[in-house]
């Protein structure tokens, strides 16, 4: 069920729980910074979790660590701030939780990654591509969707490999909508530094009535201000 392996020695697992949701895996070897320790799943929890591996190295030796899989039987059971917090635009493959021991300090994990299956089926049924399911991560407040990329496939499944900094609730799913960068309410000064978009057309009308009057003749200046003042002498005159 679970070991570890690449970088150095193998890491001695102690304990392998098996449940029909997950597997917990228990290290009684330190887990050294010489090697990456990895959890490959058993069937029966691989086909719950949708998890096929999880691996990580670490930045300082460890003792005592052990990780827990298993699955969440769906978006409804999540706790409430997990669960309020998923865009309505993902659809939801699979949900799990990944718990680890204190003794793994988050910021101490070396390039953890989680590798997984989606059934060709769901995805058919759902109406995505394989190149739309990504691995999404619950922190804090908010779901981030990691990278994720497809490793291989067969006739049934795509298998992926996601980057994740931690471990948390996780949610494999396939995105419907594309985010769209927000543009200025209408009357709103453009970002600073930012230029008007080419084309625009009140400032390329501004700029040509700028040049045409820039490249009127002297001569014609002293006209129009001629006609101006006996136009202004004539009234007055009428006037009185």
């Amino acid at each position: 069920g679970g070991g570890s392996g690449g970088g150095g020695a193998a890491v001695s697992v102690g304990a392998v729980t098996i449940t029909s949701e997950g597997v917990k895996v228990i290290w009684t070897a330190p887990i050294t910074t010489d090697t990456v320790a990895q959890i490959t799943m058993p069937e029966a929890a691989a086909e719950a979790t949708g998890v096929t591996s999880i691996d990580f190295g670490v930045g300082q030796t460890t003792y005592g660590a052990w990780v827990s899989a298993k699955a969440v039987e769906s978006v409804s059971a999540l706790p409430s701030s997990a669960r309020n917090a998923l865009p309505a635009e993902v659809k939801v493959n699979k949900v799990i939780e990944i718990t680890k021991s204190l003794v793994l300090k988050e910021d101490k994990l070396v390039d953890p990654k989680i590798s997984f299956n989606v059934e060709k089926t769901w995805l058919t049924t759902e109406g995505v591509t394989k190149n739309e399911i990504a691995l999404y991560r619950f922190v804090s407040t908010e779901w981030v969707q990691l990278d994720t990329e497809v490793v291989s496939e067969d006739d049934t499944s795509v298998s992926y490999k996601a980057k994740t900094p931690g471990f948390s609730y996780f949610a494999m799913g396939a995105k419907t909508g594309e985010a769209t960068a927000e543009e200025p309410a209408a009357g709103e000064e453009p970002v600073a530094g930012e230029q008007p978009a080419a084309g625009d057309g009140t400032t390329t009308t501004t700029s040509a009535a700028a040049e045409e009057a820039a490249g009127m003749p002297s001569w014609l200046w002293w006209a129009l201000g001629i006609a101006v003042v006996g136009v202004l002498v004539y009234f007055l005159t009428k006037k009185k």
